[in-house]
């Protein structure tokens, strides 16, 4: 039976958050009405692949402890009639296996499975790796009959593997796989640079950016984090999910997407500074503010002062 954890869901997260890819792939289950809403007795295992922030999971099957025991093995055909229902496994499952293993071939006509075997292969493409993702050529037939006796042959009890990952973490599991499988990588890579939709980065323009601190907060997976004196945002690549929340919460649109990443900063999950501020206090309210020129009064105080300034008019002036 599929499980929904409310508390992954990034639509519990932040209200308005636009996720909806598992009300797609199963509308019978999932709705929305102010909050999403979940019939786990109709859940269909497809959903276990798509939701970027992990929220379902299988009490009889295990899609990341599969991903482990297949790149530990001798196989290296993927088959949805004889290994593992393949819309279950994502990008970042496929990649680590075909890093791990050096081959791997997958037989599938799925369009879930074709759709990430597809952005894997443009991923090994961009930074190049010169391992390919193979498609096989026979025909993929029912797998209804499949699914109960997969289901049973990868139980979590079954592989002693769980300590190796967090299970509890906002970070998906198998995007943590992939982390982990590129520091072994990188090595072999002379550019570690490069543009690719799968990861993600951030930009913070300064001109925009008045440190309310609302992004950090609204962050599920606390990819975005404020230095210990407050006048700095830092970013960790390795953790962002590309949620959407901080470039939709920000009042003054000062977040921006940013194209080209870096793997050695993703894999290491290396801080990188996004802006800085200098912090003076208000000379009207004392209270500290981030300053872009030479400004002595918070944009609250002067906003207040030139909406009102009537209230401030001597009577002997009136």
């Amino acid at each position: 039976m599929v499980n929904f954890d409310r508390y992954r869901c990034l639509r519990t997260d932040y209200l308005y958050n636009e996720c909806s890819i598992c009300s797609q792939i199963c509308p019978e289950a999932v709705s929305f009405e102010n909050n999403i809403t979940v019939d786990e007795s109709k859940l269909d295992t497809r959903v276990l692949g798509v939701c970027p922030a992990g929220s379902f999971s299988d009490e009889d099957y295990d899609p990341h402890l599969f991903t482990i025991k297949f790149a530990n093995g001798e196989e290296s055909v993927l088959d949805d009639n004889a290994t593992v229902p393949l819309h279950t496994l994502t990008t970042e499952h496929l990649l680590t296996l075909i890093l791990r293993k050096g081959k791997l071939t997958v037989n599938s006509d799925d369009p879930i499975v074709l759709d990430n075997l597809a952005k894997a292969n443009a991923f090994l493409e961009e930074f190049g790796f010169t391992q390919r993702i193979e498609t096989a050529e026979e025909s993929v037939k029912s797998r209804r009959d499949f699914f109960k006796k997969v289901f049973k042959s990868v139980r979590q009890q079954d592989l002693e593997l769980t300590s190796v990952y967090d299970y509890e973490s906002r970070i998906p599991v198998g995007r943590q796989m992939l982390r982990n499988t590129l520091k072994e990588q990188l090595p072999n890579l002379t550019d570690t640079a490069g543009e690719n939709s799968l990861l993600h980065s951030k930009s913070i323009e300064f001109a925009g950016c008045d440190n309310c601190g609302e992004c950090i907060e609204f962050c599920p997976t606390q990819a975005l984090r404020l230095s210990e004196d407050k006048t700095q945002i830092y970013f960790l690549q390795g953790d962002c999910i590309d949620c959407g929340i901080c470039n939709h919460i920000c009042h003054s649109d000062a977040i921006k997407d940013e194209t080209r990443i870096d793997l050695v900063e993703f894999a290491f999950n290396k801080a990188k500074t996004l802006i800085t501020h200098e912090l003076i206090p208000c000379a009207e309210c004392k209270t500290p503010f981030p300053r872009k020129g030479d400004e002595r009064v918070c944009p609250r105080c002067n906003s207040f002062i030139s909406e009102h300034s009537d209230l401030f008019t001597m009577a002997r002036d009136i």
